[in-house]
């Protein structure tokens, strides 16, 4: 365990060293953004009397060129095709470094602190719901698969129906069709959309039902109903919502415990699923002063220095949710191994 965290590690220092030094170059060249003179024309750039845009002044110049320079006629109209190209260069400069323009100085630094942060609850929370929901979901479903029962009823295939078209939805579908009819900028709707679109939530309950699927199915389970453990799935609803699940003196404690330690590692891929969701549904709500709304806005107007230090926040995110999965499968193991 303690080798996998040393490698996260490394990888956060590298992939970071990386960062930091392509956006002080990013930063370096915003604030030297200056558009070069060429020599031929360096008398000239700066006479204010020489309206480029006006093709009446600009013919004069010329001509004022021809009158001074009679044997350079051809130097002359590049003189003044040199002067045109730079002003529309230095015009579209002073508009590229006007307010859309940021600096990634103190300020703006912790401006996107607090983006990050409220990004890192929102997505702490879906986390931790999903993990939950996979559990309850997957245990509800195995509990109802060794019990034989199958729903019939067209009533329950409907429901079925439209709780599958909602679960696989993907999340911009849902974000629009809400938009005018709900308050879509708040915390508490995007960890619902999160949660409830992208199919995230019912693809890892099927992923741990498939984990108590394939547990069921090994010999240790046999062993222990010689034991005596109680293999008969008669269990309250409540004991399959709590929290925290425990199912002593039955067999599917061991069961639900080997699938836990295993669907650890699938936390990993979760993560990824949850951050690509999350930039999804702010991309399509259009919500403003969140994380990947003010990363979007920055691509579009070129700051790149900040967008690759957000790029570098939701690095970390990830790392940190595999270092976390790493430590939490060696504990369990351990605690196991122990036993």
């Amino acid at each position: 365990m303690m080798k996998r965290i040393i490698e996260h590690v490394l990888s956060i220092v590298v992939v970071l060293a990386v960062l930091i030094f392509v956006i002080s170059k990013f930063s370096s060249s915003a604030l030297t953004r200056i558009v070069a003179v060429d020599p031929q024309i360096k008398e000239y750039a700066e006479q204010q009397f020489i309206d480029t845009g006006d093709p009446y002044s600009k013919a004069l110049f010329g001509d004022m060129l021809n009158l001074y320079y009679p044997e350079d006629t051809d130097k002359n109209k590049e003189t003044v095709s040199k002067l045109v190209d730079f002003r529309q260069k230095a015009i579209q400069e002073k508009f590229n470094d006007s307010s859309m323009r940021e600096t990634l100085n103190s300020e703006k630094i912790n401006y996107l602190l607090m983006l990050f942060l409220k990004f890192f609850s929102v997505y702490v929370i879906v986390m931790c719901v999903t993990y939950y929901g996979a559990q309850t979901i997957g245990v509800w479903r195995f509990i109802r698969y060794q019990q034989r029962k199958r729903a019939n009823s067209y009533a329950k295939s409907f429901l079925k129906i439209i709780a599958g078209m909602i679960l696989f939805s993907p999340a911009y579908v849902i974000s629009y069709a809400l938009k005018t009819e709900l308050n879509t900028d708040t915390i508490i709707f995007m960890v619902i959309l999160a949660v409830f679109s992208n199919g995230l939530l019912i693809t890892y309950s099927n992923r741990f039902f498939t984990l108590l699927v394939a547990e069921s199915r090994k010999g240790y389970v046999d062993t222990a109903i010689v034991k005596n453990l109680s293999d008969a799935y008669n269990f309250h609803l409540s004991q399959i919502l709590k929290p925290v699940k425990h199912f002593e003196g039955h067999v599917l404690s061991h069961i639900f415990n080997n699938a836990r330690s295993q669907y650890l590692q699938t936390l990993k891929e979760q993560a990824s699923f949850v951050i690509t969701g999350l930039v999804i549904i702010e991309m399509a709500l259009n919500i403003h002063g969140y994380l990947n709304y003010e990363m979007m806005r920055h691509i579009l107007y070129g700051n790149y220095d900040i967008v690759l230090t957000i790029m570098a926040g939701i690095f970390i995110i990830v790392k940190l949710t595999e270092i976390s999965a790493d430590v939490l499968a060696g504990k369990d193991a351990a605690k196991y191994e122990n036993s």
